[in-house]
């Protein structure tokens, strides 16, 4: 799927902690242990974009330094970082997925992988799309 463009791999950090917090070597260290473990494992480079965890950033964690100089932050979500039951989260699709809005969500709990199907009928009438972060943010289209 990444290789045929469907998904974007992004960089998220490694430890997922808060890097307002962080010595600066820190805020350079957590994206680039995680660019180098989504570079060998599925040979994809996730620059330009990045989601800083809990959506906290500021001058000092831009991680430009290390290749990610966009920050990706969202407007809604699916709140399915741990497991909820498919009805809930295809309720906050309802409450999310309008014109304009970047929803966060995850693929890695049985309730979301559930309500994908549902997920993509709110999108079908609502005549919305997905698009990756590259088309969204960027110019570069991989």
């Amino acid at each position: 799927m990444v290789k045929t463009g469907q998904v974007q791999l992004g960089d998220h950090t490694w430890s997922h902690l808060l890097l307002t917090r962080l010595s600066d070597s820190a805020i350079e260290e957590e994206p680039q242990r995680n660019h180098d473990f989504i570079a060998s494992t599925y040979g994809v480079d996730a620059r330009p974009c990045y989601r800083p965890p809990y959506g906290y950033h500021d001058a000092r964690v831009a991680a430009a330094r290390v290749g990610y100089t966009t920050p990706v932050l969202w407007y809604g979500s699916l709140a399915d970082s741990g497991p909820l039951s498919s009805n809930r989260i295809v309720s906050l699709g309802r409450r999310w997925f309008l014109p304009a809005h970047l929803v966060i969500g995850h693929a890695n709990h049985p309730g979301t992988i559930g309500a994908l199907p549902r997920l993509h009928r709110i999108l079908e009438q609502r005549h919305l799309g997905t698009f990756t972060l590259h088309v969204v943010f960027t110019s570069a289209r991989r």
